[in-house]
């Protein structure tokens, strides 16, 4: 599942990047991948947090318990999700989507682009720069979580690319995106937390959120420069 989550989103990424070039060849699958993508992201962010909350808890010893508690309705959350998961990758949707995929990777025409695709990871660099600016010094959840799919965007950009440079660009990206990915997966789990916490789990489920908040002010420290890395690798790999 792991694999075609991130197909999934390298397709989708890929199709924004060169629509420019190829018009709307690709255009009609769009929809139906972000719906693919929804459905494989509520399994993977429960994998995620289910994870990192088992590791936690194990660390709270006497509301070791009660946290357990919580831990086990996210794990009943996540069967959930999996099942509905598995229904839909076994729907006539899903296999008309691979059928229609497939018939659209044939039908691409052959790109004679001047300059090479270099321009594309130009402009997704650019929006990542300008985004960047727009941030400001303490900027909200949602702005800094806006940020991270734009070095998504930019980083499957530049995987189309060649060049010396690009690996350590790519690298750089990759910081970005696992460091900010940190961040917003501590305001998801904060908000699930408190969101099925009981009272006979209140003090389990606070002592966890102190946690999320301090995995948050680590990942808002460590941003700004794994950002500025990445810009700097941009400029000297696509310009």
């Amino acid at each position: 599942m792991h694999k075609a989550r991130v197909a999934t989103r390298r397709a989708r990424a890929v199709i924004r990047a060169t629509r420019p070039l190829l018009g709307e060849t690709l255009a009609p699958l769009a929809d139906e991948l972000k719906w693919l993508g929804g459905a494989l992201g509520s399994v993977r962010d429960l994998d995620v947090l289910l994870g990192h909350l088992q590791q936690e808890v194990a660390e709270l010893g006497d509301d070791r318990e009660a946290a357990s508690a919580i831990v086990a309705v996210l794990e009943e959350e996540r069967e959930a999700a999996r099942d509905a998961l598995l229904a839909d990758l076994d729907s006539e949707r899903y296999l008309r989507l691979l059928d229609d995929f497939a018939t659209a990777i044939a039908s691409l025409p052959e790109l004679d682009v001047p300059g090479g695709v270099t321009p594309i990871a130009a402009a997704e660099l650019d929006r990542l720069r300008k985004a960047a600016d727009g941030l400001g010094d303490d900027p909200p959840d949602d702005d800094l979580h806006a940020l991270r799919i734009h070095a998504k965007r930019a980083r499957y950009a530049a995987e189309l690319t060649g060049g010396k440079k690009r690996e350590a660009y790519l690298e750089a990206l990759k910081r970005v995106q696992d460091t900010i990915g940190l961040h917003q997966d501590s305001v998801v789990a904060e908000e699930r937390l408190r969101a099925i916490a009981l009272p006979d789990s209140a003090i389990a489920a606070g002592r966890l959120i102190e946690r999320e908040r301090e995995r948050r002010r680590e990942a808002r420290e460590a941003y700004p420069a794994v950002l500025a890395e990445a810009l700097r690798a941009g400029r000297k790999a696509v310009g």
